[in-house]
């Protein structure tokens, strides 16, 4: 008799050990015969994700029995992926932070919080990658971070400004946000002002005069107190002002003046520049008072009539500059005093404004003629000079008939160089003097005293006459 094997079977079953080693797909058949030994291969059947578990093989043989053969178990566990930023499995429950970004700000701004430029800003990147799990898609673990770094940043060059650091350090292992800010100082700067004189081809005057300020920034200033002496801002020009300063720092500053005048007059001329006949020039009248015979009537009278000018004077040569014109001065009117038994040629010397010149004049005095008296009657001898009836003429001492007394009248020429010429009318005079004796020119006393013996003659005459007529 022959005996023919019984087929037998057995299965492959997938264990999974990282979950309680719960069964992972359906058993895998594998068939045999008694006494048999059976190869299988189950690589390719292992379940996706999975990986062999240590000591474990997906290849083998089944020896089987009357019984046939245990069922073959095949312990796996779940794969892994190491998985960086970049490749990340879409299979992960979550994406994963496999990366970390730390940033460094650098801001640039002036002293006042302007800012001269933008701001720098660099990213340190830190990395590292994860282990997950094929099967849940779970993160098993993360490796450690690899940081990153910042560079080093140097400060850009501002014109006019200095920074107060020169670059801003590199930074290693960045495991932080950064934030620094590079302060500029604005640089000092400086310019001049500088007087120049006008009145004397643009010349410079006196030493430059320093304004400091800073880059971008305003200065003001006054240089009033510092003008030179005897100088005056020219036109159009000031004293004060502001200066704004640039990066190169600023112009030269030019300010224009002229020679300042003073204008003087007699009383305060400086003796440097003027002399006082310059600005004062005197003009004098007289006056003389005479008889006709030239002898002196009373005492000269003298007056001054005084031109005045003012002196311009450059205040910085200390020379003339012109003058003004002439302001003349004036002789006032002179009355002509009187003189008893006299008459004068002229009332008075009359006013002159505007006097550029001396004056002289000449007031004559010419005696004034006797008043005729008549005839005087004589009866009888009559003891005298004369004897006799006169029925003319009185005779007697120094009696004189018909006698006509004519003066002229000076008229009065005047003048030294350049002087005035005061014509002066000629006046005459006639008188008829019967009796009596003229008095001599300018004896006023002689001339009382005849009066005087006139009247007593006649009075005599009369009372001789009186008593000639009672003796009858």
């Amino acid at each position: 008799m022959t005996y023919t094997p019984d087929s037998k079977s057995t299965t492959v079953q997938f264990v999974d050990d990282d979950a309680a080693e719960q069964p992972v797909g359906d058993p895998i058949a594998v068939a045999g015969v008694t006494n048999g030994t059976k190869s299988y291969d189950v690589t390719s059947q292992i379940p996706a994700r999975y990986v062999l578990a240590a000591d474990n093989s997906a290849t083998g043989s089944v020896q089987f029995s009357a019984t046939g053969a245990d069922p073959i178990e095949i312990h796996l566990k779940h794969g892994t992926t190491v998985i960086g930023s970049a490749d990340q499995d879409a299979t992960a429950v979550k994406p994963l932070k496999l990366t970390q970004n730390y940033t460094q700000t650098i801001h640039y701004q002036y002293a006042d919080h302007y800012k001269p430029t933008a701001d720098v800003t660099q990213t340190a990147t830190s990395t590292r990658t994860a282990t997950v799990d094929n099967v849940t898609g779970q993160v098993v673990s993360y490796s450690d971070w690899i940081n990153g770094n910042y560079a080093a940043v140097a400060t850009p060059a501002v014109a006019g400004y200095t920074a107060d650091v020169p670059e801003v350090a590199a930074a290693t292992n960045v495991t932080a946000d950064a934030e620094h800010t590079v302060t500029y100082t604005p640089d000092s700067k400086s310019t001049t002002v500088q007087f120049i004189d006008d009145d004397a081809a643009e010349q410079p005057v006196g030493d430059p005069i320093a304004v400091t300020g800073v880059t971008n920034g305003t200065k003001s200033y006054d240089v009033t107190g510092q003008i030179p002496a005897g100088y005056v801002l020219a036109a159009g020009n000031s004293a004060t002002g502001s200066v704004q300063f640039t990066a190169t720092g600023a112009d030269p500053i030019e300010i224009h003046l002229k020679h300042g005048t003073t204008v003087i007059g007699s009383g305060d001329q400086d003796a440097t520049a003027v002399k006082p006949s310059d600005l004062t020039q005197n003009y004098t009248q007289t006056v003389h008072f005479v008889f006709a015979d030239g002898r002196k009537a009373k005492d000269d009278t003298t007056q001054t009539a005084t031109s005045t000018r003012t002196a311009t004077i450059d205040n910085v040569t200390n020379a003339v500059l012109g003058y003004s014109d002439w302001t003349n001065g004036d002789f006032a009117a002179v009355p002509v005093p009187a003189i008893k038994g006299y008459t004068a040629n002229v009332d008075e010397i009359p006013a002159q404004s505007d006097v550029t010149a001396d004056a002289e004049y000449t007031v004559t005095y010419t005696a004034d003629p006797v008043k005729d008296r008549g005839t005087l009657p004589v009866t009888g001898g009559q003891s005298g000079q004369g004897t006799g009836s006169q029925t003319g003429s009185q005779t007697g001492a120094g009696a004189s008939t018909g006698a006509a007394a004519e003066s002229s009248r000076n008229q009065a020429n005047a003048g030294t160089t350049g002087a005035t010429t005061a014509n002066l009318t000629n006046q005459s005079a006639t008188a008829t003097a019967t009796h009596g004796t003229l008095p001599s020119t300018g004896e006023v006393e002689a001339r009382a005293a005849l009066s005087l013996g006139i009247v007593t003659l006649m009075s005599t005459l009369a009372l001789a006459g009186a008593s000639r007529k009672r003796a009858h």
